[in-house]
């Protein structure tokens, strides 16, 4: 039966009261009655469906939403930036030169990151709305703490899939550098390691969360598993990669691959709570621990 394709857009009448309701749902959100129809409901009853058209949206605002909010950002920063240069007297290729050189610099890369996703978590909470009272349900249930040795599991197999991408980078004579996403991220933990933890370490978790499992996972899991599990790794690792022409880039996919079928796995079998608290460990455990490395150098 799960191996079937279905509709997502499936309709379950209550028996008990009589209203159509998600068929994601394994309870009636209308009288709390359970569902009769165990096996198309069992692999969904530890997610958090929200029905079809709201996790399309989940989806795109985490998506698409996040450059149309990041685009927005870039332009007040470098305007507020702009008119601090001319405020100082600069202009022409002075002015041109000042400016080239904040946008290149991790203060720049800061702002407009940290900035970016406080919005996006802004306005998913928003958009999310009454749900969110069953997402945080989720963390009442001793599955969610799960989350914290799948996260620790998670930061040592993105070490051997590191590993093994190097061995096989070596054997090609292929030269790795860090890749752009971490690059942002030094960038980010150098200007304020603090706030890098607070915006990538828990805040990031919680709207990749959201778009990624929440949204495309529960929206593709409606139709099939395989097809959930391959589109929603394959999508997260893509969204890592900022240049698609570079070998290098390419290169660090292999490992957000993983993160985000890991990550999924977690969503399905143990709920919304496992998934964030898994994902947020192990951005919080490297973000903590490069943190401690470059103080060691200093």
């Amino acid at each position: 039966m799960d191996k079937m394709f279905k509709n997502p857009l499936q309709k379950e009448k209550c028996a008990k009261c009589g209203k159509v309701y998600d068929a994601a749902l394994s309870d009636c959100p209308y009288c709390g009655a359970r569902a009769d129809d165990p096996a198309y409901f069992r692999p969904l009853r530890e997610m958090t469906p929200m029905g079809f058209s709201k996790e399309v949206i989940l989806f795109a605002l985490g998506f698409i939403g996040f450059q149309f909010i990041a685009y927005f950002v870039e332009l007040c920063v470098v305007f507020i930036a702009s008119s601090s240069l001319e405020s100082a007297g600069l202009s022409g290729a002075s002015f041109t030169a000042g400016l080239l050189a904040f946008e290149n610099s991790g203060t720049y890369v800061s702002w407009v990151n940290d900035t970016s996703y406080i919005a996006l978590f802004i306005i998913l909470i928003a958009f999310v709305g009454k749900d969110l009272t069953r997402l945080f349900k989720k963390f009442k249930n001793w599955k969610a703490y799960l989350g914290f040795p799948i996260g620790i599991g998670l930061i040592l197999l993105s070490t051997l899939v590191n590993v093994f991408v190097l061995l096989i980078a070596k054997q090609a004579n292929i030269i790795v550098t860090t890749n752009e996403n971490q690059s942002t991220i030094d960038e980010m933990q150098n200007i304020s390691p603090y706030l890098s933890i607070l915006i990538l370490g828990l805040v990031g978790p919680f709207c990749e969360e959201l778009a990624y499992r929440v949204g495309l996972f529960g929206l593709t899991r409606r139709v099939n598993i395989y097809l959930a599990y391959f589109v929603a790794s394959v999508v997260f690792g893509l969204i890592h990669i900022h240049d698609f022409t570079s070998v290098n880039e390419w290169l660090s996919f292999p490992d957000y691959l993983v993160a985000g079928a890991v990550l999924a796995v977690t969503y399905e079998k143990f709920g919304f709570g496992a998934s964030y608290i898994a994902h947020a460990t192990n951005n919080v455990f490297s973000l903590v621990a490069e943190m401690l490395f470059i103080r060691t150098l200093r």
